[in-house]
């Protein structure tokens, strides 16, 4: 079965970022996973909305009834259908194999977990959080907050 990575990203008034961030995830070099994006709207008043469905027909728009980042977030997750999650911010640039290599790092990272932990890295690929006996399905969970326009840099990690 191939891997499927949800990825998610909050906006708020980000339609001036918002070419520049889908570029970038939609240029993702996606060989061994898929992808489906999504972005939660958090009421914006800059025509966001517009303008991702017009631009950006792969990429799913939920629009959020209150703006409120933590509800936008779990609202993305409980529209996600991937086994893993992957949390950005709407004003972040990655790189072409910034997915590769956390999913790299999350399938050796599992290969010595129990399957039913729930397991959160940084973009450096160390351990959040290492949870046992979680009761939903396997799920990790890649979280970082970035400023403006700022290169999402990964290296390798051992363990």
């Amino acid at each position: 079965m191939e891997k499927l990575v949800s990825i998610i990203a909050v906006n708020y008034n980000g339609k001036d970022y918002l070419e520049d961030f889908c570029n970038s995830i939609l240029n993702t070099n996606m060989d061994d996973f898929a992808c489906e994006i999504i972005i939660v709207d958090n009421l914006s008043k800059d025509d966001s909305v517009n303008f991702l469905e017009a631009n950006y027909p792969k990429i799913t728009v939920i629009e959020n009834n209150i703006k409120n980042y933590a509800k936008a977030i779990n609202l993305g997750i409980k529209n996600a259908k991937g086994q893993y999650i992957a949390v950005l911010n709407s004003n972040t640039v990655v790189e072409k194999n910034w997915l590769k290599g956390l999913m790299d790092i999350i399938c050796l990272l599992y290969t010595s977990d129990a399957a039913d932990d729930l397991l959160c890295v940084d973009l450096g690929g160390r351990r959040i959080i290492k949870k046992k006996k979680h009761t939903t399905k396997t799920l990790a969970i890649i979280h970082h907050y970035l400023t403006t326009n700022t290169h999402v840099p990964i290296r390798s990690v051992q363990y």
